[in-house]
């Protein structure tokens, strides 16, 4: 019984995000995750109070919310994605390691020029700040959350390795329990055909 390349499980287990369920269906869950997180997100925020005293009108928080939130929905695809194409495992674990902060610098550069592009309309600030201090806040706001979403992947590409390998052992079980049976069925049958050998050629001769 030969155990299946490491790199063919990693194969496999990667395309968990098209294969083990619909691609659809990973983006409808990212989405309604996002989009109850951006509305509790807002309701916290309506709830709080201005440096003036006022509340923040419910338009304004569902806008702020809404729009961090929809800027994960894409993100969290490339976090899971990211995950089942560089698992760290014991065979794998600085070009992972890379790759996931890479990913971080990535969404942190992302995010911080999207709240500059995007502030005229969704009004995260009253006016932007310097870009040093953007991508320090952008640092500590997205990285955490990206890693996160990096746990998570991994936790979805080893349950499918997990359920694959399982997979494969039971259909190894199954050959070898084939393998085992189908001489006993031959052999009982080869006697068989030779005690009819010796009393009744004739049925012997029906039998093969």
């Amino acid at each position: 019984m030969s155990a299946q390349p490491a790199h063919r499980r990693r194969d496999d287990a990667s395309g968990s995000l098209t294969t083990f369920r619909p691609w659809w269906l990973w983006w409808g869950v990212v989405c309604l995750w996002w989009a109850i997180d951006g509305w509790i997100g807002a309701s916290q925020m309506h709830a709080m109070r201005t440096p003036e005293g006022g509340a923040i009108s419910w338009g304004a928080a569902l806008r702020i919310a809404l729009s961090s939130a929809a800027l994960w929905v894409p993100l969290t695809m490339l976090a899971l994605w990211a995950a089942a194409r560089f698992p760290i495992d014991r065979d794998r674990v600085a070009l992972p390691v890379l790759a996931h902060l890479a990913g971080a610098l990535f969404v942190t550069l992302l995010r911080a020029g999207a709240v500059a592009l995007l502030n005229p309309w969704v009004g995260w600030y009253a006016q932007v700040p310097p870009a040093d201090e953007l991508l320090i806040t952008s640092a500590y706001n997205n990285v955490l959350v990206y890693l996160l979403l990096v746990g998570v992947g991994h936790a979805i590409y080893y349950a499918r390795t997990a359920r694959l390998q399982r997979a494969q052992l039971a259909e190894a079980q199954l050959h070898v329990l084939e393998s085992q049976l189908r001489p006993h069925f031959l052999f009982n049958a080869l006697n068989t055909i030779v005690a009819h050998i010796r009393t009744s050629p004739a049925t012997a001769e029906r039998i093969v």
